[in-house]
């Protein structure tokens, strides 16, 4: 029983560390890939992208010309991938309001792009810069959604077994704590990770460092939380240990 139970144990070790791992990535990149998270980063982009090479007398007489259309119509259509704005939403209104307004609207229609291929086959079919857009997409944030449910299933039952299977508290708490500080050690690793990558990024396309840092914060905070629960488990083993010691020498 012995042999079998230790079997038993490394088996279901396996499996809660794997699956442990599949779902703290799957729920990092459901976060990131979140309608309010992903607009965060890329409206700043899109903005970046309307003010490049453009001055602000050119941006004052855009916004001039479009303010005189709408004060006689309902709509206008801006040829900025054939764009349609309520003019309800521009008049009596700034020169950065209508750039936010266009940038938020650049970022729906790369959010909810509609493409014809499962999220999965998307990614096979990668070719260029512009299909990595797939990533931060809604059709990658229903991916991590049905995935994350199942995963996170899986995880507790291998959990559950795991801890049935372990006979003692002390071994408990053995077990899981290092599982955890194993996982939560590289929050320390993070800052030269981040670093080393800055590096990597071309000048050129620097809005790739706030894609970056987003990532990274949303992964800093998961593994801080890993830390300190390993941090607990592994205190609460050092402390069974020394108070099982002197139980057992009275």
């Amino acid at each position: 029983m012995g042999i079998l139970r230790n079997i038993a144990k490394a088996i279901a070790t396996f499996f809660f560390s794997l699956f442990l791992a599949l779902l703290l990535i799957t729920f990092l990149f459901y976060n990131v890939t979140s309608y309010d998270t992903t607009k965060e980063i890329f409206t700043t982009v899109f903005k970046s992208s309307l003010l490049e090479n453009t001055t602000t007398q050119e941006i004052e007489q855009v916004y001039s010309s479009i303010s005189s259309y709408c004060k006689v119509n309902n709509n206008i259509t801006l040829p900025i991938d054939n764009m349609t704005l309520s003019c309800s939403e521009i008049l009596n209104k700034d020169v950065d309001t209508l750039i936010n307004l266009i940038a938020e609207k650049s970022f729906e229609k790369f959010y909810y792009k509609s493409y014809e291929c499962d999220f999965l086959e998307c990614v096979k079919n990668i070719r260029t810069g512009e299909d990595f857009a797939i990533f931060f997409s809604l059709k990658a944030h229903d991916f991590f959604d049905r995935l994350f449910w199942p995963l996170l299933t899986i995880t507790i039952v291998s959990g559950v077994a795991l801890f049935f299977l372990i006979e003692t508290w002390s071994g408990r708490f053995q077990l899981f704590g290092f599982e955890f500080l194993s996982i939560g050690i590289f929050f320390f690793l993070l800052p030269h990770l981040k670093n080393f990558a800055i590096e990597k990024i071309p000048k050129k396309i620097s809005e790739l460092e706030n894609v970056l840092n987003m990532v990274l914060n949303q992964l800093s905070s998961i593994l801080l939380i890993f830390f300190i629960l390993g941090t607990v488990f592994i205190l609460a083993w050092i402390l069974s240990k020394i108070f099982g010691k002197k139980s057992k020498s009275k």
